[in-house]
């Protein structure tokens, strides 16, 4: 059964929160998680920057056959990511 864990999502997902983020989800990653859910319940703005955190995280866990998951997104959160068209790639 794959390893799954999930990463809370800070408020505002941006430059001055993306390495600390990015951090966290790499360290999932890296002790073998294969589904990671991101928890954006508390996240009020996700930038491109804070996008760019999230695709790298995905496209680990595909290589390994893992997923990422979208979990509890604010309607604003949910806006950016079917402005992006990353929707198609996550079900939020």
């Amino acid at each position: 059964m794959p390893k799954e864990m999930t990463v809370k999502i800070v408020k505002s997902l941006d430059a001055d929160t993306a390495d600390a983020v990015l951090k966290e989800l790499n360290m999932a990653i890296d002790e073998g998680a294969l589904k990671v859910t991101c928890d954006f319940s508390s996240t009020d703005y996700i930038s491109s920057i804070g996008i760019g955190v999230i695709m790298s995280a995905f496209k680990r866990l595909k290589k390994s056959g893992g997923e990422l998951v979208i979990g509890s997104p604010k309607p604003r959160v949910v806006e950016v990511f079917q402005t992006t068209g990353l929707a198609k790639l996550f079900s939020l």
